[in-house]
């Protein structure tokens, strides 16, 4: 019987979670323990996704109540996707940058002129 290793995911909020990998997972152990962390880590709380133009008209806004701080933005394929570099970057400079992200839509790509 082989046992393999156990990781202790924690979030920073006093939760955390239990991973085990098995399997397959032993053939790219990196990438399934990142995939595991981005699940325990509240993204969407440190990254707003932005899936509509509305959406990111609202967020590219200036508001009267709002901060003065930088907002970083990331095109992504689907802004559903989650990124433990950006989840890194936003938890590390919350408070003082604003982050999203957003799908590369021809929308977002004709807003700011992005090119491939």
């Amino acid at each position: 019987v082989k046992r393999f290793s156990l990781f202790i995911l924690c979030d920073g909020h006093r939760n955390h979670h239990q991973y085990q990998p098995s399997g397959w997972d032993m053939f790219d152990l990196l990438g399934t323990v990142r995939s595991a962390a981005v699940q325990v880590l509240p993204y969407m709380n440190l990254v707003a996704p932005l899936p509509r133009e509305r959406d990111l008209e609202d967020w590219v806004r200036i508001s009267p109540t709002g901060s003065s701080g930088p907002k970083v933005l990331f095109f992504l394929d689907d802004y559903r996707r989650q990124y433990l570099s950006i989840a890194a970057a936003s938890a590390q400079l919350a408070g003082r940058y604003h982050f999203a992200q957003t799908s590369a839509a021809r929308w977002a790509i004709k807003r700011f002129k992005v090119s491939s």
